[in-house]
This record gives C-alpha cells, structure tokens and sequence, in this order.
C-alpha cells in the first residue's frame, strides 16, 4: 500500500500557470493557498526582480537551474545550480530571477509575499492558485 501514496511529478507533466508576466509556478505537491505542506516551481522566460517582501512561514528555496539572486539586508547573494536557501519568517528579501531560471520553494501554507511597500506589489497570484 505504499505506493499508492507516493507522489511523482515528472518535469514534461508540470502544469505551468502564469503567475506575473515572464513566469510561471507549478505545483508539486499540496496546496499554497491553504495551510499545510507544499511544494511548488516558478520559472521565468526573461530576467524579473522581485522587490523587498516577507512570509509568515519559513521559506525553503532550492535552485533548480539558471541565474539566481537574493539580498538580504541590501547585501545580494548569488545561488548557484543546486544551491539551498532557508529563510526565516519574516525576513525581508528580495530576489532576482534570470531569463531561463527554474527555482523550487516549499513550507507551510498558505503562501504569500507581503511586499514592503505595498506600491511595488506583482500582482502576487500564488495564493489564488491550486
């Protein structure tokens, strides 16, 4: 009975949803707009910043491929391919994204980026998603 519970998600069987023009996410496992476990993809088709934002969970993000930076406290940080980065809840960061990049992000949920300055805002649609 073990493997009727085993998941697999299979790169060529994701299902992309835009989130903000120039990325999709897809979701692996669970759901990001409900509390609870999950693991979901965003990749970008042209470089993208994401501005000064924040989660009330920890935020677990694996690089899966392509050019990726984050900063924390105005210091940027290059990930590498394969790189693994834990952020606390509620630690300001911002992040940028590569044309072709592929990053995989889990926690609990629900999922959501509180922008600092609410102005600068992308139109956030993970939360809607699932």
């Amino acid at each position: 009975m073990v493997m009727e519970s085993v998941r697999t998600r299979f790169p060529a069987k994701l299902r992309w949803q835009p989130v903000v023009d120039g990325a999709e996410m897809a979701v692996l496992h669970g759901n990001p707009s409900q509390a609870g476990e999950y693991v979901i993809r965003f990749r970008t088709h042209h470089e993208i910043f994401v501005p000064l934002h924040w989660h009330r969970h920890d935020e677990h993000i694996t690089v899966v491929s392509g050019p990726f930076a984050m900063s924390f406290d105005e210091a940027r940080q290059e990930l590498a391919s394969g790189s693994y980065v834990m952020i606390p809840a509620s630690v300001h960061h911002s992040a940028w994204y590569g044309a072709g990049t592929v990053v995989q992000i889990s926690g609990l949920g629900p999922f959501e980026s509180i922008y600092v300055d609410p102005a600068s805002d992308l139109g956030d649609r993970i939360s809607k998603q699932g």
